[in-house]
């Protein structure tokens, strides 16, 4: 039998979102500790996948997958963050209230505060529904059912496949489901729980989470101390070259202050539809850019975002071709440890029918 592991865990949110979060879900990262990060979409409509970039608004009916070795984070509409591990597909069935279909795959949520922020995420998997009220969890699944529910702080409130209610499982329980026979249920200390869930399907997450996470030592092997350092990576905390209260940091900030340059500074350049290719002059101290391309003056509506050390970019053709119309695009300069430094600038132009 083929089995297929599925985690979700989720904590509240100790300080107020530093960024303000958007009308429906919006990508904050994409990052992979070896190789290419790849984070990909589909919407209503479409055939295939296309690639997702920090800043990006994600739409009901997307869905959402993260590559092998690939993690995203996201802001919910109530400032609350949710993250993807490697090899996640997600169905966002509902992006302002919110509501997720899991397929497989991992997923962190941080709540706004203690009861939720102001709705209650809902997360719907193997025809069950779970909702989440400011709480920490983990959820495993396989072949179509639920194997493990272990809840490590608040509580979570479980529906069964056909909307029956099947309890409220609190901080220290584990519920076991095997065979489509019922829930198992046992409790432990949270404590000693947080330690098996450490040691579970969610290890390699962590292994990959400690790299991002500059507190973290290599020789820092405690499971509660692993978990006390996810639970700052999704409270917004800062991790070793992003913030994740705002795509790449405090640059997208940055937009507002943005200076238009003399014509030509700034170049862009069509050689394929809806695919352009981006240039600008090197600024001195500058060791990395971030370059935002919106269809809106503010940046808002985010169509492409890239962090390079080159002042070159082009439009990936993994990305959805750019449609006809106007668009606006940025330019700042970041330090060593990609904070922005100097004069951020920006253009614009279009693409055509």
């Amino acid at each position: 039998m083929i089995r297929r592991a599925l985690t979700l865990a989720t904590c509240a949110l100790l300080s107020s979102p530093l960024w303000a979060a958007p009308a429906g879900l919006r990508v904050l990262a994409v990052k992979a500790p070896n190789g290419e990060a790849r984070f990909s979409s589909k919407r209503a409509g479409e055939s295939g996948f296309f690639s997702v970039f920090p800043g990006q608004q994600i739409s009901t009916d997307e869905e959402l997958q993260t590559g092998p070795g690939t993690v995203a984070a996201l802001a919910l509409p109530d400032g609350s963050r949710l993250a993807f591990a490697a090899s996640t597909h997600v169905r966002v069935q509902d992006a302002s209230a919110t509501h997720l279909l899991l397929h497989k795959g991992a997923v962190w949520s941080a709540s706004a505060g203690s009861s939720g922020g102001s709705h209650k995420l809902q997360i719907t998997s193997d025809g069950r529904r779970f909702t989440v009220r400011g709480t920490e969890f983990t959820l495993e699944g396989g072949d179509g059912q639920l194997d493990n529910l272990a809840v490590l702080e608040g509580a979570v409130d479980v529906s069964g496949p056909r909307g029956s209610e099947e309890g409220t499982a609190s901080a220290g329980d584990s519920w076991t489901e095997a065979g489509g026979n019922g829930w198992t249920r046992r409790h432990v200390d949270p404590a000693e729980l947080r330690r098996e869930v450490a040691h579970g399907p969610l290890e390699l997450a962590f292994e990959w989470l400690s790299d991002e996470l500059g507190a973290l030592r290599s020789d820092l092997t405690s499971a509660s101390r692993k978990w006390e350092q996810l639970q700052n990576l999704l409270n917004g905390g800062k991790v070793s070259n992003a913030d994740l209260s705002a795509p790449f940091g405090a640059a997208w900030s940055n937009l507002a202050k943005a200076e238009t340059p003399p014509p030509g500074t700034l170049k862009v350049e069509r050689d394929q539809p809806g695919r352009p290719r981006f240039s600008w002059p090197q600024q001195s101290g500058a060791a990395a850019y971030a370059l935002f391309v919106s269809s809106d003056p503010d940046g808002e509506q985010v169509a492409f975002s890239l962090l390079t050390r080159s002042s070159v970019a082009v439009y990936p053709a993994t990305g959805r071709p750019l449609p006809a119309g106007p668009y606006h695009w940025f330019v700042v300069p970041l330090d060593e440890n990609d904070r922005p430094r100097g004069t951020a600038q920006r253009s614009h132009f279009e693409i055509s029918p």
